[in-house]
């Protein structure tokens, strides 16, 4: 493992490195790697507060950032994270960016169980006519929510305005 992280030293940007160790640490699952984990993730704040907050990369970076802490278990880290890319998103205007964060924001609220902000991130994504096009996965998010929740019945409901949404989009 160890030789692998030495590896990662090759010229490459000071972030990308930083993560691609995470991601390394992450998959090889090591337990007495989680320090080092929450070390590099601490130090790549660090980094991240430095760059230019209208820097497309930056919102990159904190949604990655976020994954790694939700595949940690550590969930109001994600929602933090994620929270701070859906900001930056919105700065920058990028629909998708925005309809992404939202989504993610919703996945995170439903591991802790919190699933009114969950529902309550979709819904900024499937009742703003500006973004609810972009929604088919929102919708199936929505009602993986409901499922999740034992509503069967807007479960299915979401899952076909998913389908609706998706065939609309698309034209078929």
């Amino acid at each position: 493992a160890d030789e692998i992280l030495t590896k990662l030293d090759e010229p490459k940007s000071l972030l990308d490195n930083k993560l691609e160790r995470i991601s390394l640490a992450i998959k090889m699952g090591s337990v007495k790697k989680l320090g080092e984990i929450l070390n590099l993730l601490n130090q790549v704040d660090s980094l991240v507060a430095v760059q230019p907050p209208e820097d497309k990369n930056t919102y990159d970076i904190l949604t990655r950032k976020s994954y790694f802490y939700d595949d940690l278990g550590r969930y109001e880290e994600a929602i933090s994270d994620t929270k701070k890319a859906l900001d930056l998103a919105k700065q920058i205007g990028e629909i998708d960016r925005i309809v992404s964060a939202y989504n993610n924001l919703a996945i995170s609220y439903t591991k802790t169980g919190d699933f009114e902000s969950a529902i309550d991130a979709i819904s900024q994504v499937t009742t703003n006519d500006s973004l609810s096009k972009y929604g088919a996965a929102s919708y199936n998010n929505l009602g993986d929510i409901y499922k999740q929740m034992g509503d069967d019945q807007h479960a299915l409901f979401n899952y076909q305005k998913s389908i609706d949404t998706y065939l609309q989009k698309y034209k078929y």
